[in-house]
């Protein structure tokens, strides 16, 4: 049977761009007049050579190798598409990193990736990866792409390109021409069957300068001071800020530390300074440094910087203090890498997350120099050892190894296992002291203490489940079930064994659902909707929440019954009050980079988890609207999952580590690790 649940299935698609200076072998694969002939091309491998490399995009996603973090597009949302024990055959030629496919940009209606600043009328190349694990068919995927609006490829289907075979990487080379400006626009439209995605995007070829100046290969920028030992004066500042001199002696025996003059003066600003580096080579990469000396600070954490180059975080808990060795008037380097867009703009944000913002200096070195070696860390001050409060049974869904394992505390033994022959699980939750699984293979189970003999009732296709994702309850104790295979909400009575009621349809593979005590059953989409189905359920497709929400990822509701939103594609946290039709009451943006998890402690304090920067958790304080007041590092690690237990120790399920971290208040020192019987896990609740 086809894979239908978001996290047991996901689809895959990478473009590449290449340009054609010199005429090169190639296949050629324009148009194709019909689905036939479009499956035939596309089996076709590239021979010859494309020009030099300008620039890789990983469409959705973060830096990954040759392949930016994704730059250039308009529209479309942004998810993780791939689950954990998918393997993407790439055996063909031209085929990009597997990773790559990890993260696509997508839309119900249509996205778009431009290329600027090319040759007027130059030819060049459009390479397209695909491949298909969605588990979707022959035909049911069909999706069209046109370049500068002239159609290139007509209702595509991924599936019958890769011969009828999923998991498999497509590869094709397109001839296309730049316009009479220089411009390259891919544009990604619905066809006859669902939507169309992208993982990535390639451009070969001989870059051009910027309005006919060379582009710089070095820059290299004394922030707030005059030029100093090859660092100009400065230069290429954005915005609000203000310069400051420290006159004490500056140390300067660290790596990759500039000449001590540098560190003399500054640019700081109560929340960002921001740069603008202009005039760099298009699309090219630079490696180099941020360099900072704190020259107030007296102890640690007095100041918190988060950096990033190019739109990808380079740090997101720099305390300059403890890094120079916990020392004061210390100079500190940190290693940076960022690529050029379309333009040759680089930007550089230093924001604070506690204290004010600032930077003593930058570097960018075009790729050819040596990338920078990280400067040794700092010997950390010794962290007090922390008290957990375990009272409550740990339950743990893990991917690996299809399974709930279940720990008694302290969490440190073997685990008991609530075994599935129900494939994986998509989501666990209690009420009213049972344990409620929705497991991947088509059915709801609902489990009784000890819970290890089986459960008590399952809910199937008999009562209209086949792939259920989330559950959730109202106020009367009715069972909401989320189908990401039918695309609908239905509600069952105690004691759930049907008839059932639909709440509501029209649902793309819906990932998350969070029901109201009122009975508002608020669900996001896979293409970052969020959609409210309210009492008297009609069957529609209910109200969209818009005003705020861009690429939603995920939604909690706190105890006030405020709904919170993560918003992937502009990496912010918007919060709602009832209705949720409204503008959002609070917008969090301040140290949030691809949000995708949260959860709340009994303070009403906010948890929010990065995907960017997986090693990241921060926490905000009521109103929401400040900086973060602390930051988790120690132990995180792709966080999917998070929980408060009722002493408010913090849980995380951390994928790419695959462990489960428990946190002390104030959070941030060493947490308890939990790997015994731990293999990918992707969620973690506790006993009521």
């Amino acid at each position: 049977m086809p894979i239908r649940a978001g996290i047991l299935a996901w689809s895959l698609v990478a473009i590449a761009i290449a340009g054609c200076g010199s005429p090169g072998s190639h296949s050629s694969n324009l148009v194709p007049s019909t689905l036939d002939a479009s499956v035939r091309r596309l089996s076709m491998s590239t021979t010859g050579s494309f020009g030099q490399r300008i620039i890789s995009i990983n469409s959705g996603g973060p830096t990954i190798g040759n392949f930016v973090a994704d730059t250039d597009f308009s529209d479309g949302t942004t998810s993780e598409v791939r689950g954990p024990n998918v393997t993407i055959d790439t055996s063909a030629v031209g085929a990009a990193p597997e990773a790559v496919y990890d993260t696509y940009r997508q839309s119900a209606g249509s996205f778009s990736y431009e290329f600027d600043n090319l040759i007027p009328s130059g030819q060049y190349t459009l390479r397209l990866h695909f491949a298909e694990v969605f588990g979707l068919g022959a035909g049911q995927r069909q999706f069209d792409v046109s370049v500068n609006y002239a159609p290139v490829l007509t209702n595509f289907d991924i599936y019958v390109a890769a011969g009828n075979r999923d998991n498999k990487a497509v590869v094709t080379d397109i001839p296309v021409k730049a316009d009479a400006s220089g411009a390259v626009r891919i544009t990604f439209s619905p066809g006859a069957a669902k939507y169309p995605l992208v993982q990535g995007i390639e451009l070969y070829g001989t870059p051009t300068p910027v309005s006919g100046v060379p582009p710089a290969t070095d820059v290299l920028v004394n922030c707030g001071g005059p030029a100093v030992g090859g660092f100009s004066s400065d230069a290429f500042v954005s915005g609000l800020s203000e310069t400051g001199t420290d006159s004490a002696p500056i140390d300067v025996s660290g790596a990759n530390t500039a000449p001590a003059a540098v560190y003399s003066t500054y640019r700081s600003e109560p929340k960002t300074v921001a740069y603008r580096v202009t005039g760099l080579a298009r699309y090219a990469a630079y490696n180099g440094y941020l360099h900072f000396e704190d020259p107030t600070a007296t102890a640690t954490d007095q100041r918190i910087l988060a950096a990033s180059v190019a739109g990808t975080y380079v740090t997101t808990s720099l305390d300059i203090f403890a890094a120079a060795g916990h020392r004061a008037h210390t100079a500190v380097a940190v290693p940076i890498r960022g690529v050029a867009d379309s333009n040759g703009t680089i930007p550089i944000l230093v924001t604070a997350i506690k204290g004010t913002a600032i930077i003593s200096a930058f570097e960018l070195h075009e790729s050819a120099t040596p990338s920078p070696s990280p400067s040794p860390s700092p010997t950390p001050l010794p962290t007090p050892s922390p008290t957990f409060n375990d009272t409550q049974t740990l339950f743990v869904g893990n991917l690996g190894s299809p399974q709930i394992a279940e720990y008694a505390p302290p969490y440190t033994g073997t685990p008991t296992v609530i075994s599935s022959s129900y494939g994986q699980p998509g989501f666990i939750t209690f009420h009213k002291g049972n344990l409620f699984v929705a497991w991947g293979d088509d059915l709801v189970a609902l489990y009784a203490p000890p819970f290890t003999t089986g459960p008590i009732t399952t809910l199937n296709a008999g009562v209209g489940i086949y792939s259920p994702f989330s559950v959730g309850f109202n106020s009367s104790d009715d069972l909401f079930v989320l189908d990401s295979y039918t695309g609908q909400v239905t509600e069952y009575a105690p004691p759930y064994t049907g008839p059932q009621t639909v709440v509501g349809t029209g649902l793309e593979f819906a990932q998350k659902m969070v029901v109201t005590p009122a009975g508002d059953a608020i669900v996001v989409n896979n293409n970052g909707t969020v959609v409210k189905f309210s009492p008297p359920y009609a069957g529609g497709t209910g109200t969209l929440v818009t005003t705020g929400v861009v690429s939603a990822s995920t939604e909690m509701l706190d105890p006030n019954g405020h709904l919170f939103i993560a918003n992937y594609g502009n990496n912010t946290v918007t919060e709602y009050v009832e209705p949720y039709t409204g503008s959002p009451v609070a917008t969090i943006s301040n140290g949030i980079q691809a949000p995708i998890a949260m959860a709340m402690n009994d303070a009403g304090n906010l948890f929010v988890a990065s995907a960017y920067t997986a090693g990241t958790v921060h926490e905000y304080a009521p109103p929401f609207t400040g900086a973060p007041i602390a930051t988790i590092t120690n132990g995180v690690g792709g966080v999917r999952s998070m929980v408060f237990s009722n002493s408010d120790d913090l849980f995380m399920a951390n994928i790419s580590t695959s462990t489960v971290t428990e946190y002390s208040p104030p959070y941030t020192g060493n947490p308890k690790v939990i790997t015994t019987g731990i293999s990918t896990p992707w969620l973690v609740t506790l006993s009521q």
